[in-house]
């Protein structure tokens, strides 16, 4: 498996995390497909960078590259994960591996018992980083599979 490490998200990846949200690759595999206006994003950023229910991360590559995020927002009890890799980074393994250091970061303190994903059925990637990673496939409908995975 790649070796990254995941860094606290902040104000000053706001520009990079707008390109690679946008990316059209990004957003066919969204729930949401339409782009997202800059000044929408960077409301949307700094509000998830002080929301003591999220953790926000990105990926850095041995050589110190971002290579994607990876954020966990606390719902009811449950940590919902959503991630991104970089569009120049993808199949090479970092998707996955940003979920495997997840379990090496999780907070405690946000007295969360389970992660989760959504993905879309044809997001082929995700499927298998989920998959590769432990998760479970909890449903499934036309517009959306959930795995999930006990917290470590």
């Amino acid at each position: 498996m790649k070796k990254i490490k995941l860094v606290k998200a902040e104000h000053k990846d706001v520009r990079i995390m707008y390109e690679w949200s946008n990316d059209p690759t990004t957003r066919k595999n969204s729930f949401s497909m339409k782009p997202i206006p800059w000044d929408e994003h960077l409301e949307w950023m700094k509000k998830k960078l002080v929301d003591s229910n999220c953790l926000f991360f990105i990926g850095i590559d041995e050589g110190g590259n971002p290579i994607g995020s990876i954020r966990i927002d606390k719902e009811e009890g449950k940590g919902v994960i959503s991630f991104c890799v970089a569009p120049d980074r993808r199949h090479q393994g970092f998707g996955e591996a940003m979920l495997a250091e997840i379990d090496n970061i999780i907070d405690p303190e946000l007295d969360i018992d389970e992660l989760i994903g959504k993905v879309k059925p044809d997001n082929i990637a995700s499927i298998c980083c989920f998959v590769n990673n432990g998760y479970i496939e909890k449903e499934r409908d036309e517009r959306k599979i959930v795995y999930a995975k006990k917290c470590p």
